[in-house]
């Protein structure tokens, strides 16, 4: 695993506060490809939070805590499971497709 000098966009938050919008579009903006380029392999995270987004020294963004993600293997299958950082849809109960979610 690649080394994030900067921790957690959590801890990031805590200790300086709210980010500057340039610098928030900055982090959304890799979030967004990395979480994009994950559904084109139709691998759905389904537990973006950010005690999972690290930060590198230069504002880089890397996605950890995969363990809630999974494969959706074909269009028509539905997701079942949740966690604490969830969706309206996955707190309803019921089925889910995990792209419309993870947005």
């Amino acid at each position: 695993m690649e080394y994030a000098e900067n921790k957690e966009l959590f801890k990031h938050i805590a200790v300086k506060g709210k980010l500057e919008e340039k610098q928030a579009m900055r982090i959304f903006r890799q979030i967004f490809s990395a979480i994009g380029y994950c559904h084109l392999l139709n691998i759905y995270y389904r537990d973006l939070n950010p005690d999972n987004i690290l930060l590198t020294k230069i504002e880089g963004v890397k996605i950890t805590g995969f363990g809630m993600a999974t494969l959706q293997r074909t269009a028509i299958h539905k997701m079942r499971t949740f966690s604490h950082y969830a969706a309206p849809k996955i707190t309803k109960g019921g089925s889910y497709d995990g792209d419309k979610v993870d947005i």
